[in-house]
């Protein structure tokens, strides 16, 4: 998944921040994400729909790089 970065900024109160592993929650989150994906592609999709809502209830949009 992927967004236009470049368009977002633009909106106005929209908070944009890449993630690259700045916190320790964002290295776990990001560690579960990948072990779900691993362990049980099953819940693949949910992992990952899991880490884009908890960015987004902290006002801020991850993209995985």
């Amino acid at each position: 998944m992927s967004f236009n970065m470049e368009k977002l900024v633009k909106l106005k109160n929209v908070n944009v921040h890449i993630c690259r592993k700045e916190t320790t929650i964002e290295n776990l989150a990001e560690y579960i994400s990948e072990l779900i994906t691993k362990e049980c592609p099953v819940l693949s999709s949910l992992a990952t729909e899991l880490y884009i809502s908890e960015g987004l209830t902290k006002g801020c949009l991850y993209q995985r790089h």
